[in-house]
């Protein structure tokens, strides 16, 4: 009776034992398994800086540490720059630009813990300058004629509306963007010299190109 007995006895340790190895083994194992993910999130995320320049806010909120990056040569400027976890305003700005069209800059926010990481980005784009330039905005060629280049800028659909007769001009007309207009110049058979304007417009303005021919 007495062996019965410390069978039973022996068979409770062990289950105890057992049920002790279980739950510690469940409890590394969710420790492990489930740690605490890094959060980063930001109070908005898409901004527009106009071409004059200017700044622009906005809180960051990390449950971890956390920096913020952008692309090298990017003239954004921003502050501050990384931190502990928490809730930060932030501070972004740009100068003003002489491009004609729109840039985009990410900064990009990443929490980090020590065995993964989160990332989000916010957006902003600086708008175009508005206008038209044309360069030079006057050429002296000889009397023989000339090849003539000229470059022109605009943030808008452009086209030339003034075209002395004799004189090829391309490309005459184009979008948005950044060109280089070809012009050729006869010959003057002429006895005097010659004054031709050609004009460059676009919705809102009219830029004029002075050309003399001796």
């Amino acid at each position: 009776m007495d062996k019965v007995i410390n069978i039973f006895h022996t068979f409770a340790l062990m289950k105890k034992l057992l049920l002790s190895i279980c739950a510690a083994a469940a409890l590394l194992f969710t420790s492990c398994s489930d740690p605490v993910a890094p959060e980063i999130s930001f109070s908005e995320w898409y901004f527009t800086i106009p071409y004059t320049g200017g700044e622009v806010y906005f809180n960051l909120t990390a449950n971890m540490p956390w920096d913020l990056k952008i692309d090298e040569n990017d003239p954004l400027e921003y502050h501050p720059k990384s931190g502990e976890a928490g809730t930060y305003l932030i501070t972004a700005s740009l100068p003003a630009t002489d491009l004609f069209t729109s840039t985009s800059h990410n900064l990009r926010g990443t929490a980090r813990s020590e065995v993964t990481t989160n990332a989000f980005d916010v957006k902003i784009t600086q708008e175009p300058r508005p206008g038209l330039v044309i360069s030079p905005v006057k050429v002296n060629v000889p009397k023989g004629g000339k090849l003539v280049e000229v470059t022109l800028s605009t943030n808008e659909s452009w086209t030339c509306t003034s075209e002395p007769a004799g004189l090829d001009i391309y490309p005459a007309s184009g979008t948005t963007g950044d060109y280089k207009i070809l012009i050729n110049i006869p010959e003057n058979t002429g006895s005097s010299s010659l004054m031709m304007d050609i004009s460059f417009s676009i919705s809102s303005m009219t830029e004029h190109l002075l050309i003399i021919q001796d």
